[in-house]
Parts: C-alpha cells; structure tokens; sequence
C-alpha cells in the first residue's frame, strides 16, 4: 500500500510540473481563455484513488511531447472530482479517468471515458486542434 502510495504521489507531483494546467476553480477563467484565443479545451476527471487515471498521469500526461502539445494547443483543464462535484455533474461523468473535448466556445466535441493510450490522446488533440470534428467523427477520424 505505501509503495502504490508513493507511486501515486511521484505521478501526480510529475504530473503537475510538467503542464501548466488549470484547476476546476479557475473553469470560467480557462473558458473565457479558450474563445478569445481560438483554442479547443480539453477537460481531465480524475480521482486520486484511481489506478487508471496514475496511469493516465504517469504514461500520458506527464509524456514531455504530450505536455508540450497540451501547453501550446488547447486550454487544459483537469478536475479533482474528490473536489468538485460541480463540474462532474455538469458534464455527466460517471466513471474515472473522463476526459471531455470541447470546441473553443465550450460546445462538446466528445467525452471519451478511460484510460487513453498515449498515441491515442496524441491523435485525439490533433482532431481537435485541427478541427476535423466539423467534418467527421472522432470514430471516421481514426478510421473505425
């Protein structure tokens, strides 16, 4: 148990230093920052006590090209849902890690429940960024 703990703690403590990432707290800020700079946002759920979203955070997240791609692309939230039920409830999520994809006015583009293998992620901001949800699916996107 400690060492899942100390686990844990390294990831998130990874996690926070490698993107500048923007609390729950500051949701209104970061969505008003998304329209003005024409940028897609891209909202994180987690729990703690999650195995899957470690993971999340220690093979994707905290990924050097990933945070860099998170800083420079979209406006990146994420959401402690320990600490805010809020949000959770406003975007109906049920399971942990939930990752939502917004367009730059906040309209929803796709919620994607679970773990995201990281070349998915990867292919998933490039869908956003470049706005090929204007045109497709996120399923035609990958070719499914």
């Amino acid at each position: 148990m400690k060492r899942l703990f100390f686990s844990f703690a390294v990831s998130l403590v990874l996690f926070l230093t490698a993107i500048s990432l923007i609390h729950a707290e500051e949701y209104e800020e970061a969505m008003k920052r998304a329209q003005k700079e024409d940028k897609p946002v891209v909202i994180y759920f987690f729990s703690r006590l999650c195995p899957y979203c470690d993971d999340m955070n220690r093979y994707v997240l905290s990924d050097r090209e990933v945070s860099n791609i998170l800083k420079r692309w979209v406006v990146f939230i994420t959401v402690d849902i320990n600490k805010n039920n809020r949000l959770t409830r406003m975007y109906d999520v049920w399971g942990y890690p939930t990752t939502w994809f917004l367009d730059p006015k906040g309209q929803p583009i796709v919620k994607v429940p679970g773990y995201i293998p990281k070349n998915d992620f990867k292919k998933m901001l490039v869908f956003v960024k470049e706005k090929h949800y204007t045109s497709m699916t996120l399923r035609e996107f990958f070719g499914m």
